[in-house]
């Protein structure tokens, strides 16, 4: 399984700073292995699962709020 955690600054005409700051964390794994990540969202409550080129798949958690709520305190209990 690979974990990759996204930090992502762009610049956003919208916001004080005139950047936004983005949070992800993807996991990808073979397409074979499409029921585990789907358990995986469903045992986090959040995020999405998508196919990532010809033969894999992504779990995609995105945003502060799930990332502090549901990802953090599961990597601290597991």
């Amino acid at each position: 399984m690979k974990a990759v955690f996204f930090i992502n600054v762009c610049k956003a005409i919208d916001c004080k700073t005139g950047y936004s700051v983005k949070l992800q964390i993807r996991i990808s794994q073979h397409i074979r292995d499409k029921l585990l990540l789907e358990n995986l969202l469903i045992t986090l409550g959040c995020g999405a699962v998508n196919k990532h080129g010809k033969d894999s798949i992504v779990y995609i958690v995105s945003g502060l709020k799930n990332i502090n709520k549901r990802i953090i305190p599961f990597f601290t209990k597991y």
